[in-house]
C-alpha cells in the first residue's frame, strides 16, 4: 500500500520467511508515513515469528584411565516470538526549530524445551539420567526519545539536543527434572527457577556542528549516560512431600549502577574523489555494586579516523580505510558475583573485578562495482560463544581462547565495513514528481551482543531492518525538497540529510551506519520526455518572469530619476529667481544711496532719463517732443 499527496499517508508492507528441517521463521513489518502542515507522523511495526528452532548436541569424553568415560545427547528447542511497535511525530515550527518525540515497544518471548540422554561409565558401574528443562523468558520493553533541532545557518549547521528512556523487565521461569539410575538405585531430582530483573537506561547528547562549507565541517558534544539494574533470582527443589524448598545458596540479588560522562568532537572534509573524518572522544566511567559495595573510576580517551577513496568518478572502484579505539565492557551478567545454576552439573558465575576490554582495529577495504568486496586488517570479526542456543560471551581480541566442545559453539560476525545495495525505488518530490533513486550504505557491527539479541545475529534481517531505514529516511527527505532542489543537490548535501534524518536508530540493534551514497537519481522512462519539456518551459516561464521583473524594475528607476530630476530644476529655477531679487534689491539699494546724495541725484536723474528716451525710442518712426528747458533739449541745442 502506498499513497501520495501532500496532506496524505505514504506506507508500505512486507514480509519474510524462512524454511528449512530445523529453521522456520515469518518476519512480517509495515510502516505507515502521515503528512500535514508542519507535522509528519510516522508508525512501524514488525514481528518474528519462530515456530521451529531445534538442533541435536552430542557430547563424548573418555577419561585418562581408560575405563570411565561419558558420554550425552541433548535434543534442544527454541521457539520464539517477539514483536516491535513504534510511532513518533515531528513538528517543524519554523525553517529553523524542529522538535521530535518517538515511542518504541518491543516484546520477546522464548521458550525453551530441552531432553538430554547421559551415560557416566565408572569401570563395570554405568550411571545414566535423563533430563527434561523446560525454561521460559520473557521480556517488555520501552523506550522514549525526544529531540530538538536548531538549525544555525542554511549551509547545514545544527544544534541538536537527543534524550533516550529505556525501560526494560526481564522475567525467567525455568524448572528442571533429572531422572538417574545408578545400578539399582534411582534418584528423582526437581528444581525450579525465577528471575526477575529491571534495567533503566537514560542518555542525554547535547550536540554543536558547523558546517564550514558545503565540504568540511566539524562537530563538539557532550553525552551522558547512565545505567541501573536490580535482580533477584531463587532457585526452589521439590521435596519428598511435595512442597518446594528454597535453595538459599543459588538465590541472588544485584543491584548495579553504571554513569558515563563523554565529551567528543570530530572533523570531516569531503574532496572530489573521497572524503576523510577525524574524531576523538574522552569517557569518564564511574561503576558501583550496591551489593558488593564496589566503586569504580576511569578515564579514557578513544581516537577514531576513516576514510575512502573514488579511483574513478562513477565510484565503481572504492577504497576504503579505518583506524579507531573502542571500549567494551563486561556485562552485567559477566559482572555478577551470584551464582547461576543451568543444569544439575554446571553454573555461571561472574566476577565482579572484571576490567573493560579496549580494542584497536584497523582495516582497509577494496569495493568493486558497489557489490564485491576485499578487507585486509586487523580484528575482523566478534566471536559469539553460545552454550545452548544463548550467547554467553564475546571475544573480540586475537589469541588463545577456550570454550566447552559441543557444549558450546562459536558464531562468528564480520567486523569490517560492510556494503548493503538498496534496490532501486521509486519516490516522490515535495511536488508531486516521481524519481527513481538507486543507492546504497556503508555499515558496521559495533556492538555484537545487541545485535545477537535484537537481530539474532543475522544478516539478512539486519539489511531488512537497515533497508527499512534508509527507504523511510530517502523518502521523507525528498518529500521535502522539489524535484529542481533534489537534482541541483551536489557534494553530498543530499547524502548528508538522509543520514541526519537516520539519526541514531540503528543504534538499538548494534549497527552503525557510517555512509549514505545515491548512485543514481533517476526519472521514470515512461515521462522522461514530458519533464524534460515541461522542465524546459518551466524555465522559459521563469526566465519571462525575471524579464518581465527586470522592466518593471527599470520603470521604477527611471521614474524615480525623472522625478529626482525636476525636483533638482525646480530648486535650480527657484535658486535663481531669489538671486535675481537679492540682485535687484541690491541694484535699488545703490539707486537709492545715489539718489539720496545731493552732488550725484542730478546726475543719476539725468541718466534715468536718458533710459527712458532711449526705451521710448525704439522701433521706427518715433517722436519724442521735449521741452525746451529740459536738460536734454539743452543738450541737443548746444546749450
Amino acid at each position: 500500500m502506498r499513497r501520495h499527496t501532500d496532506k496524505g499517508f505514504q506506507g508500505n508492507l512486507s514480509m519474510n520467511a524462512s524454511f528449512a528441517s530445523s529453521l522456520q521463521s515469518y518476519q512480517p513489518s509495515g510502516s505507515l508515513n502521515y503528512h500535514s502542515g508542519k507535522w509528519d507522523t510516522y508508525g512501524f511495526a514488525s514481528g518474528t515469528l519462530v515456530p521451529q528452532n531445534k538442533g541435536d548436541l552430542y557430547v563424548t569424553r573418555d577419561y585418562v584411565a581408560g575405563d570411565k568415560g561419558f558420554s550425552s545427547l541433548t535434543r534442544m528447542k527454541q521457539p520464539s516470538r517477539y514483536g516491535t511497535i513504534r510511532m513518533g511525530t515531528v513538528y517543524t515550527m519554523d525553517s529553523s526549530n524542529s522538535l521530535g518525540v518517538e515511542l518504541e515497544y518491543v516484546r520477546r518471548g522464548y521458550i525453551w524445551p530441552s531432553q538430554s540422554y547421559s551415560t557416566l561409565s565408572v569401570g563395570p558401574l554405568d550411571m545414566e539420567s535423563q533430563g527434561v528443562y523446560r525454561q521460559k523468558e520473557t521480556y517488555n520493553m520501552y523506550t522514549a526519545t525526544a529531540n530538538y533541532i536548531h538549525k544555525l545557518d542554511k549551509d547545514g549547521s545544527v544544534l541538536k539536543l537527543v534524550t533516550d528512556y529505556i525501560s526494560k523487565d526481564l522475567h525467567g521461569r525455568n524448572q528442571y527434572q533429572i531422572f538417574q539410575e545408578i545400578g539399582a538405585l534411582n534418584k528423582d531430582t526437581v528444581y525450579r527457577s525465577r528471575s526477575n530483573a529491571t534495567y533503566q537506561i537514560a542518555t542525554a547528547d547535547l550536540s554543536w556542528k558547523q558546517q564550514l562549507h558545503k565540504k568540511s565541517f566539524f562537530q563538539i558534544g557532550m553525552k551522558y549516560t547512565y545505567t541501573g539494574m536490580k535482580d533477584d533470582a531463587c532457585y526452589e527443589g521439590l521435596e519428598p512431600d511435595e512442597s518446594w524448598k528454597p535453595n538459599v545458596a543459588y538465590g541472588y540479588e544485584l543491584d548495579y549502577h553504571e554513569n558515563i560522562g563523554a565529551l567528543y568532537g570530530t572533523y570531516s572534509l569531503d574532496m572530489k574523489r573521497g572524503s576523510v573524518h577525524i574524531g576523538l572522544r574522552g569517557e569518564y566511567t564511574q561503576t558501583s555494586n550496591e551489593t558488593e559495595r564496589r566503586t569504580r573510576k576511569y578515564w579514557d580517551w578513544f581516537p577514531h579516523i576513516d576514510g575512502n577513496f573514488y579511483f574513478d568518478e562513477i565510484h565503481k572502484w572504492m577504497l576504503i580505510g579505518q583506524y579507531g579505539r573502542y571500549i567494551e565492557r563486561p556485562t552485567f551478567s559477566a559482572l555478577n558475583p551470584n551464582r547461576i545454576q543451568t543444569s544439575e552439573y554446571s553454573y555461571l558465575i561472574g566476577n565482579p573485578m572484571l576490567r573493560p576490554t579496549y580494542i584497536n582495529k584497523f582495516s582497509i577495504t577494496l569495493v568493486y562495482n558497489f557489490r564485491y568486496t576485499l578487507t585486509v586488517g586487523g580484528n575482523l570479526h566478534h566471536d559469539l560463544i553460545r552454550q545452548f542456543g544463548k550467547v554467553d560471551r564475546v571475544i573480540c581480541e586475537p589469541g588463545i581462547s577456550f570454550k566447552i566442545p559441543l557444549i558450546e559453539r562459536t558464531q562468528s560476525l564480520p567486523k569490517e565495513t560492510l556494503l548493503y545495495d538498496l534496490e532501486a525505488s521509486d519516490v516522490i518530490t515535495k511536488d508531486k514528481k516521481t524519481m527513481i533513486s538507486d543507492s546504497y550504505v556503508l555499515w558496521r557491527i559495533t556492538d555484537p551482543l545487541k545485535f545477537a539479541q535484537t537481530l539474532n545475529s543475522s544478516l539478512e534481517n539486519s539489511e531488512s531492518r537497515i533497508n527499512t531505514a534508509v527507504y523511510n529516511a530517502t523518502k521523507n527527505v525528498i518529500s521535502s525538497l522539489s524535484q529542481d532542489r533534489v537534482i541541483t543537490s551536489r557534494d553530498g548535501e543530499l547524502s548528508d540529510m538522509v543520514m541526519e534524518a537516520i539519526g541514531d536508530n540503528m543504534e538499538q540493534y548494534g549497527i552503525e551506519l557510517i555512509k549514505f551514497e545515491t548512485k543514481q537519481l533517476d526519472l521514470p522512462d515512461d515521462n522522461k520526455a514530458a519533464v524534460y519539456e515541461r522542465m524546459i518551459s518551466e524555465r522559459d516561464n521563469i526566465a519571462a518572469t525575471y524579464k518581465a521583473e527586470g522592466d518593471s524594475e527599470a520603470k521604477v528607476i527611471q521614474n524615480k530619476t525623472d522625478k529626482e530630476v525636476t525636483i533638482q530644476i525646480s530648486d535650480a529655477k527657484k535658486q535663481a529667481e531669489i538671486l535675481k531679487a537679492e540682485g535687484e534689491q541690491e541694484y535699488m539699494k545703490i539707486l537709492s544711496q545715489a539718489y539720496g546724495e545731493d552732488e550725484r541725484s542730478e546726475f543719476y536723474s539725468f541718466v534715468r532719463s536718458l533710459e527712458a528716451l532711449k526705451a521710448s525710442m525704439q522701433g521706427e518712426n518715433k517722436t519724442v517732443i521735449l521741452s525746451s528747458d529740459s536738460p536734454i533739449a539743452q543738450i541737443f541745442e548746444g546749450k
